[in-house]
């Protein structure tokens, strides 16, 4: 479960400035833009772990593939 806080230690989205935390069960298999992913200058989408912004949906990015 995802919980919107403003505690200690939480994790803030990039993209909405949302502060929350999460645990283990949220953390999925997931796919991010890459936007130079390829020699610089093409996007490629990368498979990774992460957990998703309750606001904006907007994925943390935990481990990259």
């Amino acid at each position: 479960m995802i919980n919107i806080i403003e505690g200690p230690e939480p994790v803030t989205c990039k993209n909405c400035g949302c502060k929350f935390t999460f645990e283990a069960e949220d953390v999925k298999n997931d796919r991010y833009l890459d936007k130079y992913g390829f020699l610089g200058m093409l996007p490629l989408t990368k498979s990774c772990r992460a957990v998703r912004c309750p606001i904006c949906n907007e994925p943390y990015l935990i481990k990259i593939y």
